[in-house]
């Protein structure tokens, strides 16, 4: 019996620290700069194709910038929108949005929308390489 809570002692402390280093490691630096959404999936992992009206995937058109003072610029399309953003623990939000950073790296960023009054299967999650 003691060997087993010994165990999950070390589990918990493990589960801990891995949660700690994660959640320090994603700075406003590390963000810093252009982000193109080059994938769009529900958070299931269906692309779409049985949702959309012409039965293809989804389309990524989202660019992410990330400025200066908590600055996000948005490109949707053709549209462009300024905004700041507020980045907490593994959580990123910029107006009506929130979003789980479910990974950040220097080079690869993956979001899910995070929304309370909807179901799972209409969550997005949205993957990102960094702009050169």
């Amino acid at each position: 019996m003691m060997k087993r809570k010994n165990r999950f002692v070390l589990l918990f402390i493990s589960l801990f620290i891995a949660i700690t280093v994660f959640a320090q490691s994603i700075e406003n630096t590390d963000l810093t700069g252009n982000w193109v959404c080059y994938k769009k999936t529900l958070k299931n992992g269906k692309t779409g194709e049985n949702v959309t009206l012409n039965k293809k995937p989804f389309v990524p058109n989202m660019t992410l910038e990330f400025l200066e003072n908590n600055t996000l610029k948005i490109t949707e399309g053709t549209y462009t929108t300024e905004i700041n953003y507020l980045l907490n623990d593994d959580r990123i939000s910029f107006g009506n949005r929130k979003y789980l950073i479910e990974k950040a790296t220097k080079s690869e960023l993956i979001l899910l929308e995070i929304k309370e009054t909807f179901s799972d299967d209409f969550l997005y999650r949205r993957y990102f390489k960094k702009k050169d």
